[in-house]
C-alpha cells in the first residue's frame, strides 16, 4: 500500500482512505486485515469476507489502487520469485488437515524467511516498477454491494 500512495501522492498530500479504492487479487487474511484496518478503522464487525474461488498463490499479490479524485490508478504486484520455493503448497496442506510435525517446521523456517527478507527489499525491488495511469469509468459499486454478492457465493 505504501509503494501505490508513493505513486499516486506527492510528499506534501496526506492521503484518505474516503479518496481511495483498492482491488486486490489476493485472499490472504493477512492482506485483508491491513485494508479492513485503513479503511473500517479496525472494527471487527467490518472485516471483509473473501469471496468464493479466489486462491491464494505467489501470483495472487497484485492489488489496484485508485485515487478517486484525480482519477489515477497504480497497478502493483508482489514478484512471484520472493517467495520460498514451497510456501504455498505447505500452506495448503495445512489448510487440507494433512500438516506433519516436519511441515511445521518447515513452514517456520519459510515464515522466518520471509519476515526477515522481505522488508529489507526496497520497494522496487518486492514490486517492480509502478506505472501511474488516468482512468475512466462506468457504472458504480453501492454500499454494501459486494458484501451481498460475497455472501451470495457463499
Amino acid at each position: 500500500m505504501q509503494y501505490a500512495l508513493q505513486n499516486l501522492y506527492t510528499e506534501n498530500e496526506i492521503p484518505r482512505a474516503d479518496d481511495l479504492v483498492v482491488l486486490s487479487h489476493s485472499p490472504g487474511g493477512g492482506v485483508a486485515d491491513v485494508m479492513d484496518l485503513l479503511f473500517s478503522n479496525g472494527r471487527p464487525e467490518s472485516r471483509t469476507l473473501r469471496p468464493a474461488g479466489m486462491r491464494n498463490a505467489a501470483d495472487s499479490f497484485e492489488f489496484q489502487v485508485m485515487r478517486k479524485s484525480t482519477l489515477q490508478t497504480v497497478s502493483i504486484a508482489l514478484d512471484p520469485a520472493l517467495w520460498p520455493a514451497g510456501w504455498f503448497e505447505i500452506r495448503d496442506k495445512r489448510r487440507a488437515g494433512t500438516f506433519t510435525e516436519a511441515d511445521q517446521a518447515q513452514l517456520q523456517s519459510y515464515q522466518q524467511q520471509v519476515t526477515s527478507t522481505f522488508p529489507a527489499k526496497d520497494l522496487q525491488t518486492l514490486f517492480g516498477s509502478a506505472e501511474v495511469r488516468t482512468v475512466m469509468g462506468w457504472g458504480a459499486i453501492q454500499s454494501g454491494e459486494l458484501e451481498a454478492a460475497v455472501r451470495a457465493q457463499r
